[in-house]
């Protein structure tokens, strides 16, 4: 500023009206002189006259002067003033930018050909070595050995012109021996007339880790999801798959490109759709209600590329994103196939017959009790025949044991083709069956149907190679003539064949009220006498 006074108070504009006047009274001067030369023209009033234009010429160019004086001045004002704002932006500039490098997590560095040139606190903190230590060695050794080969021929084709990744990831090798992982930002620039590389590097060591512990746990992952037996998928929440196991194949005869190419429906059978879509639409309404997404577990039949089918159990949870919501489901699916039929055996020998394959005594009460409450509403009659094998024990004693399960099978096979399909017949004791005939008109039909069985059951069986015969003896009750519940309805249907036992047996006896109801004896041994054979 002190500069800027002195030059102006040089350029002052008044300077130049002292300029002017000097002028002016020099050329007066000169006029006076001229005049007294010449004493014809030295008179007062001739000197004046010849003075005053020429003090009129100095008067204007002093005013010249002056506005000429004053203009610069003005102008080399204004531009002291703009270079003065100029040096202190620039000076602000410089203060925010080395506040920034010296304050910021990223080291920042400047590199002239092989050599560091320029650090900031981060990058020695980064490296370990203190700023003169960095400064004096070339940027390679700073570098893990590894790395240095590919950062050399990213430098060469930059300086060619080349257009190498301006960002890349690479290992510094600190003061301490440790390795840390960087990630590189760089770019060329100009430094002291010279072309120089300007970059930042983050330290990005614990994020490498991450990254790494995450891939070696999502390959873990994937590679039990790939081998294990169970089937291991993922969907949208349309509905989409987004990823299945290769186990699929094994399960379903699909491979894996062809079920994410499925739609529910060719997934899971008619029978098995409504029960997940109705599941699957009541957990995206609880998630609507903002509450996490329930773990659905089911049994569904699942069509096979062969034409067959499976069971399987299907466990389903959502899957939750870092911002705590549902962006789709994780499924496994579980071949049950197996399990589910040795259940279905297990509940088939809870309610039939091994040897016969009849409805044991369990279902048979089961049905007869069905078949009362529907013949109470239609108003119509229900039958029940106890039967008993007259000359079983003598074929069982004679010919073995596997001779009498072959003619109770026989006999069962008998029956069962010789009744409706929605009469019942069972196997309750040793050589004792029973008939169920929910729809019996009359006493009379009921007969009838008893002596065609005893008739059916009094021709030869082929035993163990021996022509047999045996017969049958049989008591019959009504619903709702005799009984009007299923204990007491067989009760009397036994009393009524103990009746015709010892009536001579191979007969048929209808249950009255003179025949006592005794509890049901159903496992009674025969005493029969030895079999015929015929010849």
């Amino acid at each position: 500023m002190q500069g800027r006074g002195r030059w102006t108070e040089r350029f002052n504009p008044w300077v130049g009206v002292a300029g002017g006047l000097v002028v002016a009274m020099t050329l007066g001067l000169v006029v006076s002189l001229v005049f007294h030369a010449q004493p014809e023209r030295s008179s007062s009033r001739g000197w004046v006259l010849g003075s005053l234009p020429l003090a009129l010429g100095g008067l204007l160019l002093s005013a010249l002067l002056f506005a000429y004086f004053r203009e610069t001045t003005a102008r080399l004002r204004r531009a002291l003033d703009e270079a003065s704002a100029a040096r202190a932006a620039l000076a602000a500039s410089e203060g925010l930018f080395r506040t920034f490098a010296e304050n910021t997590t990223a080291g920042l560095f400047i590199v002239k050909g092989e050599r560091i040139i320029r650090v900031n606190p981060a990058m020695t903190t980064l490296s370990g070595y203190d700023e003169p230590e960095l400064l004096a060695r070339g940027w390679a050794e700073v570098i893990h050995p590894d790395e240095r080969a590919a950062l050399r021929q990213r430098a060469l084709d930059r300086q060619r012109g080349a257009a190498p990744p301006s960002r890349y990831e690479t290992r510094v090798l600190r003061k301490d021996g440790a390795t840390r992982w960087v990630e590189v930002s760089v770019s060329l620039m100009e430094f002291e007339g010279e072309q120089a590389t300007l970059g930042t590097a983050y330290d990005i060591t614990e994020r490498r880790e991450m990254m790494d512990r995450l891939r070696v746990s999502e390959q873990r992952h994937r590679l039990l999801a790939d081998n294990a037996s169970d089937v291991i998928w993922t969907m949208d929440l349309g509905g989409r798959f987004t990823y299945i196991s290769p186990s699929v194949e094994k399960l379903r005869g699909y491979n894996v490109a062809e079920v994410m190419q499925q739609t529910m429906a060719q997934v899971l059978t008619p029978d098995s759709l409504p029960l997940f879509t109705s599941s699957f639409a009541r957990a995206v309404e609880v998630m609507s209600r903002g509450e996490p997404f329930p773990t659905m577990r089911a049994e569904v039949e699942q069509p096979c590329k062969d034409g067959s089918s499976v069971w399987t159990e299907v466990t389903v949870s959502g899957i939750i994103d870092g911002a705590g919501e549902c962006v789709g489901v994780l499924g496994v699916s579980r071949d049950i196939t197996e399990r589910r039929r040795d259940a279905l055996r297990l509940e088939h020998m809870a309610q039939y017959d091994l040897l016969t394959d009849l409805p044991n005594r369990a279902l048979l009460m089961d049905r007869l009790g069905l078949a009362l409450s529907a013949a109470r509403r239609a108003s119509h009659a229900v039958a029940v025949m106890f039967l008993d094998l007259d000359r079983f024990k003598p074929v069982n004693d004679a010919y073995g044991h596997a001779a009498g399960d072959e003619l109770l099978r026989a006999v069962a096979g008998r029956l069962r083709s010789l009744l409706r399909a929605e009469d019942t017949v069972a196997r309750v004791g040793g050589d004792e069956f029973v008939v169920l005939l929910p729809r019996a008109q009359s006493v009379a039909e009921a007969v009838h149907v008893a002596e065609k069985v005893r008739a059916t059951l009094a021709e030869p069986f082929v035993v163990a190679g021996h022509r047999v015969r045996i017969s049958s003896t049989i008591g019959l009750a009504l619903f709702p003539e005799h009984a009007a519940e299923p204990n007491v309805l067989t009760r009397c249907a036994d009393a009524a064949m103990y009746a015709a036992k010892s009536a001579g047996r191979d007969r048929v006896v209808v249950w009255t009220p003179a025949l006592a109801t005794p509890e049901p004896s159903w496992d009674t041994p025969a005493t029969d006498s030895a079999p015929l054979e015929e010849a």
